[in-house]
């Protein structure tokens, strides 16, 4: 795991999009070569908000190049909300044997750092 992946420097003197390209060919093929997988935590670059509200980003809103979704796998986005719930979205699932695209949403306890699945009060 790759968390923060800005961490990672570009000391090829290549374009940022290039760059961002050519690394995500190498650590798939080194996840293949290996047998393992490689995540990655990216942040959105900054998004614009719309009556206030921050909108759910996915992989094309991630900073610096259009191969965060076009070369991913499976693509996840956990976003926290106003009220403070977390969304958890998968935009991308490029097998059917791995996943789907879908969406919940969580409950988050700040002081212990969990999720928790919220149940309605019946």
């Amino acid at each position: 795991m790759v968390d923060p992946y800005n961490y990672i420097e570009n000391k090829t003197g290549s374009a940022e999009h290039e760059f961002i390209s050519s690394m995500l060919t190498r650590m798939q093929a080194f996840a293949k070569a290996y047998g393992v997988h490689v995540w990655f935590v990216a942040h959105p670059s900054k998004i614009t908000r719309s009556n206030m509200d921050l909108p759910r980003p996915d992989g094309m809103a991630i900073s610096g190049s259009m191969a965060w979704w076009a070369k991913a796998d499976c693509g996840i986005t956990v976003h926290r909300t106003k009220s403070n719930d977390v969304e958890v979205a998968v935009w991308k699932c490029r097998y059917r044997w791995i996943g789907t695209q879908g969406e919940t949403t969580l409950g988050y306890n700040k002081a212990t750092g969990t999720y928790f699945e919220e149940t309605d009060a019946f």
